[in-house]
Formats: C-alpha cells, structure tokens, sequence
C-alpha cells in the first residue's frame, strides 16, 4: 500500500515513511527497519495501557510471534514509544485487503474464495497449535499482497484482558458483530475457543462467496440479535453459482451451536482440500431405478410422503417475512462491517435481549416473550422491543397482540413495511380485504415492492380474484425476475386448474435461480406426474426425500429408539431403513437396526417360525458388520463387545440350523 506522509519521523529504532491506515484500536504506519534494511507496518495503540494490560501485550506478543506461517502475517518485535504506546512491529503486505476487495468487486469466484478460505485455515490451524486465537476474523483482517496470497492479520492483541470480543459490556462495543459468533455476541467467555475461529472464517467464506456478510441488520441490537437467534440465509439462495459441497462446508462453520461447526480449523481446512480436489463428500447416491410400469397413485402416494404440506402456503414469519429475492446489487461486506451506533441498551439489560433472540431462534417463543416482557417492564420507551415481541407474538397466533404492538413499534418501523407488517397480520386471521388494503398502502409509499406485491397478490387469490392475485405476480417478477415466491405461488394456480404444462415452466424457472429449494422441487415433480412422466416425477421424488430425510436421520433414529421401548419392532425398524436409505453410512443406524433385527429374530422364533428368525438373525450380523467395518478405529474393548454380540448371533443360527 502507497502511504501517505505522517509528520511522524520514528517509533523506537524504526523510520517512518508515511501512514497505512486508521481503525479503532490504532494507526498503522509504513516503516523501515534500518538495522535489517527492510521495510515493516508498523500498528501504535492509540490507547495508553494499565502496567498489567502491557505485560499481557507482550506475552501475546511474543506467542504470536512464534507463529510461523505463510498465511499469517508475522510479528517481528514489539514495544513502546517514549509517550508509553504499545506498538507492534509486522511484515509489510503490500496489496490490500479482502474487505476492499469486496468493496470494489462484490462476490468472489467461488474457485477463488475455497481456496482462499483453505489458506486461512491452513494458517489459522498453525496459530491455534501455538494456542493463539483470533478473536476477530473477518475481511477486513484479511490481507492480500501483490500475487493473490492470502494472509491472516489482526491476531487480537491489545483488546484488553476481560473483552474477548464480547459487545455486552456496557458501553463498549468490540469486534465486527456481522462476522461475530453467537457465543461472543453473548459473552459466553467459557465457550470461546477455536471454533469461535472457525465461525469468524466461515463468515468470511460466506462474504466471499455472496458479496454480503451472514448477518445484517438496521441498528447494533437488530444485528446482534440476527447473530444469536437467526440461521443466515443459504449461500445458494445468495448467489446459484456455488457448489451445493461448498456451501455445506460455509454453513457448517455458521452453526450456533460450537459443537456442530468443524472441530478444527484443520478439519476445515482439510474438507476443503477434499471439494477442491472434487471428493465432494455425502453423496446422494444412485438414483431409484425408473420402472415403466410404475402405479401412478404409488407415484403420488411417494410425493405426498415428501413434503406434502409445502404447496399449502409459504409459512413466514412476521418480521423475516415472505422469502425475499436474492439482492441484484449486495452491499459490500465491507460496508456491512462498518461501525454501528452504541445501541440504547446495554449490560444485563442487552444480555438479556439477545438471549431472546435466541430463544427465538431455537423455536422458544413462549421463554423469547417472556424475555420481552421483562425488558419492555424496564424499558416502555423502546418501540423496537415491541416491534420483537410481535414477532413472537405472531409466532404464537396472537393477532390481536401482535397489531398492538406493531402500533407501539410505529416509529421504529419504516411506514411502507409497517403497512406490509399489519398485512400480513390480516392474511393470516383470512381478513382478506384488509390485508389487501395494507398492502396498497404500502404499495403506495414504495412503488418498488416485490414482497408486498406478493403477498397482496395472496390475498387477492385467496379471495377468489385469481386475474388480480396473477397481475401483482408478474408485477412482482417484472420488479425482480430473481424473485422465486410470485413464480411458486402462479405455479401453484396453475396446478390447482390442471395447467400443467404452465406450472411446470414456473416451477423450474424457480428452480434456475434457487436449484434446491423444495417446494419448486416437489412441485416440478408433481407436475412431471401429472403430464405422464412418472419415471421422471419418482426420479426426482426419491432425490428429494433422500435429502429431506438426511437432515433428519437424528430424530429418525430417535424415533426409532422410542419405538423399541415400546417393544414396537417392526415399526422401529421401518425409521432405521429410513435413516440407512437417507445416510448410508450412518454407523448408529446399523447399530440400532442389528439390534432390531435381532429382538424381531427372538419374536419369530419364540412363535414358531424358525426360516424368519434365520433370515433376521442374518440381517443383525450383516448390520453388524457393516458398524465394524465404518469404524476401524473403534476401542477395542468395544470392538470386543460387538464381536460377542456377533458370536451369540452364529450360534443361535447353528442352533436353528440343526432344527
């Protein structure tokens, strides 16, 4: 980077030629090391540190010193000017960095941003070995020299002792809460760890890919409260273009849950080795085989299993609203991390709100209201808590409440979404012609609306205006042709007056802009049915609920459990099919259907049918098997187990065999 001049001279035994840049926590100077004859950066705190914050600045100095990487940037001393500034001394990167990069030129390749992101694990991996964390990864701690090298900076230091990057602390605000993780947001210091790493540099990997960070928000409270209770919207829905394997690897790093991101920035690191090099991990798997003479009601049968419930409506939530279009022209990452106003509450006061907004977000709206409750007890005065207790009030069905308090959030509210909010209060009661009221009303005051033309065109349907419900979808989709909503909803008018053909082109024009989103994904395949295709249509069924259900082999096993409680083995063994058909390399799965099929083998012999119980005695030792044989790393004390467990097996088949 050219610097500018800065009147000053020195720092310590350094020359200073002109000055990089400004943040929060210092400047950051050119200088020469004339000792060495190089050029370094130099970054001076701006604050003046009590005796024990300096001692700890140098420890951690000297600690990320020792790290030595080609994607870190490195430390080469540190000290303090006469006046008692820390500074530190650092290799000089001359390019930029990824926040300005993001700034100037939106989204990344999405080739270019996995391996930019495996860089940074692969130098985040060797700073955690030295035990240094982060603390605060995001674009603008990225930088990028001259050939394209990415190398992580910032590494924390000078923060102070009892910050750890936490936003709750009354009057301080630290870190960038669009790339902070719920467990900083919430000042959980006990569970700040590496996977606080992982979630910063998964947030980075979402910037890079779509343009825009995870998270977003009007006010520091809205935006904190997005980043505890709030799943951030798929990168796919963001930008199409990325691999469905890339965005799987982005989005686990974004779990609110530490224990369900990677366990290591090596982990991450080595899945994205393994998409780079094309092992695209958790493969669906063969497609069911097409049968000519497949039952058309069986077909349907299939489909209804799916998602039957998705054609009924789009759920949505109040605030969130109906889905929205992917954004034509994203604001910059960088712009979105720009500093926000200290927000009105602070302390408990804020602890207490984002622990709402988690509640919230884990589907707890009754422990969410109560949060608010107690908040609005203290502060009456705030009109954006009355705009969050109606959406948990709209979660819960309470209409009337729920407009109340939209009354009290009115000057929180932009007046034009205040009209759509109220609307979508009246869709829901079926109070048609007042919804479509307030959404001309906010049609009015913003003539650029997909949403509300959307949901106005809703209301006009349910009320049996199908020509008006058809000219605000189009009208939507002229506003935005990337918007998905007003193409399934025409879709679906189109199904219901058996126009198939009609439906099935709105259903995969949705299905070109989002290639995974469900309902255009049932849809299209109702459709293929309806216009003779069934080998198509089963195609395309088994596809999806193979994907449904591995998102759910967890609660189908525990489902499966349950049942064997209740001694009801047939029925657990249907979900542990399920489960095996949807993650076939599920080892609990094999487990629990060897066990079973083993308890349905006793049932069979104790009634008197020896063949059946060979056959399920024979399936528990193949289960079995195939559990040993998906964990060579097994204990040996339970691989012993399980062997004698196969041994029991073989002997009761001996026993029925000389039957």
């Amino acid at each position: 980077l050219p610097g500018a001049r800065s009147p000053m001279e020195r720092i310590g035994p350094y020359r200073i030629d002109g000055e990089l840049g400004r943040g929060g926590m210092g400047v950051v100077y050119r200088g020469f090391d004339e000792a060495l004859g190089r050029p370094v950066a130099i970054k001076l705190m701006t604050h003046l540190p009590a005796p024990e914050d300096w001692e700890r600045f140098r420890r951690e100095a000297r600690l990320t010193a020792s790290v030595r990487h080609p994607h870190v940037v490195g430390v080469h001393g540190a000290g303090r000017t006469a006046e008692g500034q820390p500074y530190l001394v650092l290799e000089l990167v001359e390019g930029g960095s990824l926040h300005d990069e993001l700034k100037a030129h939106g989204a990344l390749d999405p080739a270019r941003a996995a391996r930019v992101a495996r860089d940074l694990a692969d130098g985040l991996d060797a700073a955690h070995r030295r035990r240094v964390l982060h603390r605060d990864l995001k674009p603008h701690n990225v930088l990028l020299d001259a050939d394209g090298r990415a190398l992580l900076a910032d590494f924390g230091l000078g923060r102070g002792v009892t910050a750890q990057g936490s936003v709750t602390q009354e009057g301080e605000i630290l870190g960038t809460p669009a790339f902070m993780s719920p467990e900083q947001a919430l000042a959980e210091h006990d569970r700040i760890g590496p996977a606080t790493d992982v979630y910063g540099l998964g947030a980075t990997l979402y910037a890079m890919l779509t343009g825009v960070p995870p998270h977003d928000g009007t006010t520091l409270i809205e935006l904190l409260a997005a980043v505890v209770g709030a799943t951030p919207a798929p990168v796919r829905e963001r930008n199409p273009r990325v691999d469905p394997a890339l965005e799987a690897i982005c989005m686990r790093c974004l779990e609110h849950d530490p224990g369900r991101r990677f366990p290591s920035a090596a982990a991450l690191r080595d899945a994205l080795d393994d998409y780079r090099l094309g092992a695209r991990g958790g493969a669906v798997g063969p497609s069911a085989e097409r049968r000519a003479d497949r039952d058309r009601a069986g077909v349907a049968g299939a489909l209804g299993l799916v998602l039957g419930g998705l054609l009924g409506g789009v759920a949505v939530g109040l605030l969130r609203g109906p889905s929205a279009p992917p954004p034509t022209a994203p604001t910059s990452a960088g712009d979105a991390a720009q500093s926000l106003a200290p927000p009105p509450l602070a302390g408990d006061a804020l602890t207490l709100r984002l622990r709402a907004a988690q509640r919230s977000g884990r589907g707890d709206h009754g422990g969410a209201l109560e949060d608010l409750d107690a908040l609005l007890a203290r502060r009456p005065d705030l009109p954006e808590l009355y705009a969050a207790r109606a959406e948990e009030r709209y979660a819960q069905s309470d209409y009337p409440g729920t407009l109340a308090d939209l009354e009290r959030a009115a000057p929180s509210l932009d007046p034009a979404r205040l009209h759509f909010l109220r609307g979508q209060v009246h869709l829901q009661r079926d109070e048609h012609a007042a919804a479509e009221a307030e959404f001309s009303q906010a049609l009015a005051l913003r003539a650029h609306y997909p949403p509300a033309l959307v949901q106005r065109g809703w209301a006009k349907e349910a009320a049996g205006d199908r020509e008006g419900a058809l000219a605000d979808y189009a009208a939507a989709l002229e506003q935005d042709p990337r918007y998905t909503d007003p193409r399934l909803r025409r879709a679906k008018l189109a199904f219901n007056r058996g126009e198939y053909s009609e439906a099935r082109a709105d259903a995969e024009a949705a299905l070109e802009v989002a290639p995974e989103l469900a309902v255009a994904r049932e849809l299209r395949a109702r459709t293929l049915l309806e216009l003779g295709e069934a080998g198509a249509a089963l195609e395309a069924t088994s596809a999806l609920l193979r994907e449904v259900l591995a998102a759910r082999v967890e609660a189908l096993l525990s489902q499966a459990q349950g049942l064997l409680f209740q001694e009801s083995y047939q029925e657990a063994k249907v979900f542990c099919e399920l489960a095996l058909w949807a993650e076939p390399d599920s080892v609990d799965g094999y487990a629990l259907r060897a066990t079973t099929s083993r308890l349905l083998g006793e049932v069979a012999e104790q009634s008197g049918r020896p063949r059946d119980a060979a056959a399920l005695y024979r399936a528990a030792v193949a289960d079995h098997h195939a559990y040993l044989q998906r964990q060579p790393g097994l204990r040996a004390a339970e691989r012993a187990g399980v062997e004698g467990e196969v041994r029991k097996l073989e002997e009761r088949l001996a026993a029925l065999g000389d039957r």
